[in-house]
């Protein structure tokens, strides 16, 4: 019988700003998480099997864990197995949420994370794996698109994105005003039927992507972008293997070089917009 972390578990127990550590087993989905909270699976293997509905603001589908928090919130979630739709849901009007060592598997048209804030917010997501079969159509690894006048900082370090639906990690800025700045390192990107990483933007803020250090292999497009407020810069990174194209920047957008990259064995390998000196 899957056990209560929320309900009448641990969660509702613990007040704001407290930890919840859980011990090895199978868990019931979360409500969702509304405060400052660290949740760490610490003891070994805890998975959760099932859904929640939500609220989850801006965001359509069920999630295994859904966190909605508001500005000086910071939550933490550790050490966790997600098969569900949306693996992780966000949506925030402000706060900072942490997510480390965790995996996020599943077959569905829906994301292994989905980041929806509509305020300033940030994300960090370090030692994971998102592996989402290719079984459908839509969805994929990881999706950051702010609403309104939202705003995001993201850190993705030594994260693996595999077999996505669509696109790998997508960065989306036609949703607002505000401004993305999102850093990919010591990434793999791979097996994605659409885009390894893509940065679009309508021009009402600016998307800004680096990545540094990491692999962008097997996925349709390697890495695109979009718009002219859109602007990749690579450093250190290989583009190889791509089934139609390397790298393919559109309607007026960038993807920069900062030297050491590797864009070779692609159908077609396509061509950075320009080259910035190493400093």
């Amino acid at each position: 019988m899957p056990q209560l972390i929320g309900e009448n578990g641990a969660l509702a127990k613990t007040p704001s700003g407290g930890v919840i550590h859980v011990l090895p087993g199978e868990y019931t989905a979360f409500p969702v998480v509304g405060k400052s909270v660290d949740i760490i699976a610490d003891g070994g293997q805890a998975s959760i099997v099932n859904t929640v509905a939500g609220p989850i603001e801006n965001i359509t589908g069920n999630a295994g864990i859904a966190i909605v928090v508001g500005a000086g919130d910071v939550v933490r979630v550790r050490g966790f197995i997600v098969n569900a739709n949306h693996g992780i849901a966000i949506s925030s009007a402000g706060g900072i949420v942490h997510l480390e060592e965790n995996t996020l598997i599943g077959v569905s048209n829906r994301y292994g994370i989905i980041y929806s804030p509509s305020g300033a917010s940030e994300l960090y997501v370090r030692n994971s794996t998102i592996a989402r079969e290719d079984g459908a159509t839509g969805g994929g690894g990881i999706l950051i698109k702010p609403v309104d006048a939202g705003s995001a900082k993201v850190v993705l370090d030594n994260v693996s994105v595999e077999d996505s639906n669509t696109n790998g990690i997508s960065v989306d800025g036609r949703s607002t005003t505000g401004t993305i700045s999102a850093t990919i390192r010591n990434c793999v990107v791979a097996g994605s039927s659409g885009i390894g990483v893509f940065a679009v933007d309508s021009g009402g803020g600016s998307t800004a992507v680096m990545i540094e250090e990491s692999a962008i292999s097997h996925n349709a497009t390697g890495v695109a972008s979009n718009g002219a407020n859109a602007t990749v810069r690579m450093r250190n990174s290989t583009v190889t293997g791509n089934s139609t194209q390397g790298l393919k920047p559109s309607a007026g957008s960038q993807i920069i070089s900062g030297g050491g990259n590797l864009v070779q064995g692609n159908a077609t390998n396509g061509a950075f917009t320009s080259t910035v000196a190493q400093q």
